[in-house]
């Protein structure tokens, strides 16, 4: 872990820079980090400490309970990186935002759980695809469609989006074990990559094809910043010489990815 969490420090600190500089109102960038931050934290922890589904690589180097300093401080680059996108496509204050940014967010961990799984990162107790359960991507898109709910009421102040800050933890736990004990639970089995990888690269050409003939209209700058962070997790494929089918499912996005970027505006 010695090389991954300076790289990912640094990844964290020039995103941060790059937020804060660009806003109108820096505070409100450094308060939806911190809310994240806390709120993510908390969730993963108890859901680590609740139901033992995974466990974290004991190299790491510094712990915040069961979960590592560093994974803490890089998932709110994650969230609040998809929220500005979500934003740039919906407007601000969409009723939709949470939603969207849950589904973003879900595409994101379904592609940086399995490449970090094969790193060594950390390892999950239940089966699924390229050994992460599909209940596990499933959590982080909850968590985030939840915790969009409270970064959606920032202006309001405090009263407005700290009840919905604080409901995301619990919020979450419920939701999970909803989908547990009403589906997962009761279908859960290794995943073969085969057929995911094919369903995962037609989407991704359809994506194409859609984005070439009408751009989300994003401003490139949002696009690019999340261009470090899918290079760090990309470049943990070469850890252990990744199989050519968890290769192919990380670089499924890429060509979708790349559309956008060069199709999106200059701003």
């Amino acid at each position: 872990m010695l090389w991954i969490e300076p790289i990912a420090a640094l990844i964290v600190l020039a995103w941060l820079v790059l937020a804060v500089r660009r806003s109108e109102r820096p505070s409100r960038v450094l308060l939806a980090y911190a809310i994240v931050f806390t709120t993510a934290w908390a969730s993963e922890q108890t859901c680590i400490t609740l139901y033992g589904f995974y466990a974290y690589n004991p190299d790491w180097c510094v712990f915040l309970g069961h979960v590592p300093l560093m994974v803490a401080l890089i998932w709110p680059v994650v969230v609040l990186s998809a929220l500005a996108i979500v934003r740039a496509v919906l407007g601000q204050g969409s009723r939709w935002a949470p939603l969207a940014l849950g589904a973003l967010v879900f595409t994101d961990a379904a592609l940086i759980e399995p490449v970090c799984v094969h790193a060594g990162l950390w390892h999950w107790t239940h089966p699924g695809l390229f050994a992460v359960p599909p209940v596990g991507v499933l959590g982080w898109a909850l968590y985030a469609g939840l915790i969009g709910l409270a970064l959606e009421r920032l202006d309001g102040g405090p009263r407005r989006w700290a009840p919905w800050a604080l409901l995301a933890i619990p919020g979450t736990h419920l939701l999970l074990l909803a989908a547990w004990w009403g589906l997962f639970r009761w279908v859960e089995g290794t995943i073969p990559a085969g057929p995911a990888v094919a369903v995962a690269w037609a989407f991704s050409v359809a994506a194409c094809a859609r984005l070439w003939r009408r751009p989300v209209g994003v401003p490139r700058t949002l696009m690019l910043d999340r261009t470090p962070a899918a290079l760090f997790f990309g470049g943990l494929l070469l850890v252990g010489k990744a199989p050519w089918l968890l290769v192919a499912w990380a670089l499924a996005s890429t060509p979708a990815w790349t559309v956008a970027t060069g199709r999106s505006d200059e701003a």
